[in-house]
């Protein structure tokens, strides 16, 4: 199973890759538009941290960096909405990307599946999570278009997945580490994954108060994230998963992402060897004792950030 990494710069493909990154995904800035870009992020993010490598010539030397150790990189272009008068662009900042040796593409929805394919016949295409793929008849779709790999949606469980790894013509990827909401590339509210706390959004949470004043708490009934996978990659290894992904590409923390990366590399060459999770999990926290108490523990396992287990997030999945 490959570990999927966002990358916005040489520096941290180089720190991804060294933390046991197998594929990186990532954006170029066009400079075409003063906020938006061909794919699914702002050029800025929170707190002026660029989401996009900023010139073609960065984005090839993090592609021949990234070849020449085994690890393969695909191109967002993922644009949410795409009208006519932006396809010509859209095209250019493809072929640019392709002229500079990516791997594959990564979209967001069948329009530009079709759109992308009748442009290029053999690129592979990864249909990305905005697409929302809730269930195995839309393979049927992707099929007719050659789609190499389809990223499921956020809140789906385990034996859903199984179900979509026995499609074994196409590649199932999942987000292994956090996420975004139950309906994810739909809700248009705002949000940042690096705040779990963050007050508006699909990850929010909110009060409901029914018309007969009965109170029922506060809860994140739009939250799907996959904030931890850690604890069940045995499984998902066993069903098949072909690749686990992880989102960041508004981190101003590349050391702290790639920590993460780390952190599921221990799991996953774990699991290779016959070893278990927990032994796995043992030796990672022996050798990242401050990284454990001081962020994931508190984080993740105090909170039932579980992607997996039964929640309060989870229960409330329509």
């Amino acid at each position: 199973m490959k570990i999927m990494i966002p990358c916005v710069s040489l520096e941290t493909a180089k720190l991804q890759i060294a933390a046991g990154a197998d594929e990186l995904y990532l954006g170029y800035d066009t400079k075409e538009f003063n906020l938006l870009t061909y794919n699914a992020r702002w050029r800025i993010a929170t707190g002026e941290v660029k989401t996009q490598v900023q010139t073609v010539e960065e984005f090839k030397a993090i592609i021949d960096y990234a070849h020449e150790r085994g690890v393969k990189v695909y191109l967002t272009a993922n644009a949410n909405i795409l009208i006519p008068t932006l396809r010509d662009g859209y095209f250019k900042y493809i072929d640019t990307c392709i002229e500079a040796g990516i791997d594959g593409v990564i979209v967001s929805n069948i329009g530009l599946v079709k759109l992308v394919r009748e442009a290029y016949s053999d690129l592979p295409i990864i249909v990305g999570v905005n697409t929302v793929t809730p269930n195995v008849g839309h393979l049927d779709l992707y099929r007719k278009y050659n789609v190499k790999r389809v990223v499921l949606p956020q809140n789906i469980m385990l034996p859903e997945i199984e179900e979509f790894c026995k499609q074994k013509d196409i590649e199932i990827e999942i987000f292994c580490h956090i996420g975004g909401g139950n309906i994810c590339g739909r809700c248009t509210m705002n949000h940042d994954p690096l705040e779990i706390d963050l007050s508006s959004g699909c990850r929010g949470g909110f009060e409901v108060t029914g018309y007969d004043d009965s109170y029922n708490g506060a809860c994140a009934y739009l939250d799907a994230a996959a904030d931890c996978s850690v604890c069940h990659i045995d499984r998902l290894m066993e069903m098949g998963v072909t690749a686990v992904k992880i989102t960041g590409r508004e981190s101003n923390n590349p050391m702290g992402l790639s920590k993460i990366v780390e952190f599921y590399r221990t799991v996953i060459d774990a699991v290779n060897e016959n070893r278990s999770v927990e032994d796995a999990r043992e030796s990672f926290r022996e050798k990242n004792k401050a990284m454990w108490e001081g962020y994931w523990k508190p984080t993740f396992c105090d909170r039932d950030r579980c992607r997996f287990n039964e929640t309060l997030i989870t229960r409330s999945y329509i």
